[in-house]
């Protein structure tokens, strides 16, 4: 796909802006592309997959926050839920994007593992042409996918609330869409 910001995307307070999702329903899984950075329309924001799933991926060293923060869902604490990002592991320049820097191509190949702790699953991120992510054994969403969407969590929609500067717009452009699974 195409996609593109507009110059005063200032970005979420947390540093995630959600782009769009890949779920699982059956799994528990909600996995999203995430344009991830300090808010500020000067700040370059990194492409990166995200995993919010009932899955362990900390046998990744790219995978955060990982055991520092007690994200694997094997571990016993408060935030176990397996919940975390895959951050750039071959080429982190060309996932770094600035708002308003023109139109950026991304594609994102997933494979569902095909179970919860199998780590034969697939996910990789171009941006641009470039691979910037690459992590074969990975779990993610056993069981398959379910469904698409273009950021139906957006996170931006009360400004006051999220703490940022309200007199500037925030807008994803989409361009040349297309979706495709292997039978």
């Amino acid at each position: 796909m195409w996609w593109s910001t507009n110059s005063t995307f200032e970005g979420f307070a947390n540093n995630a802006n959600k782009m769009f999702f890949i779920n699982a329903g059956n799994s528990g899984d909600n996995s999203f592309l995430v344009w991830y950075g300090n808010p500020g329309i000067t700040n370059s924001k990194q492409i990166r997959w995200y995993q919010q799933g009932q899955v362990d991926n900390c046998h990744l060293s790219n995978f955060g926050p990982g055991a520092a923060y007690d994200r694997c869902w094997n571990t016993v604490g408060a935030n176990h839920d397996g919940t975390g990002w895959f951050s750039p592991n071959v080429n982190a320049a060309a996932a770094n994007v600035m708002p308003g820097s023109g139109w950026h191509k991304l594609e994102v190949f997933l494979q569902a593992s095909t179970g919860p702790a199998t780590k034969d699953g697939i996910v990789k991120v171009w941006v641009d042409g470039q691979l910037t992510s690459s992590n074969l054994n990975v779990n993610i969403s056993p069981g398959g996918f379910e469904e698409f969407g273009i950021n139906h969590a957006w996170d931006g929609t009360s400004c006051l609330l999220q703490g940022r500067t309200c007199t500037y717009e925030w807008a994803h452009y989409w361009d040349h869409t297309v979706i495709a699974i292997k039978r």
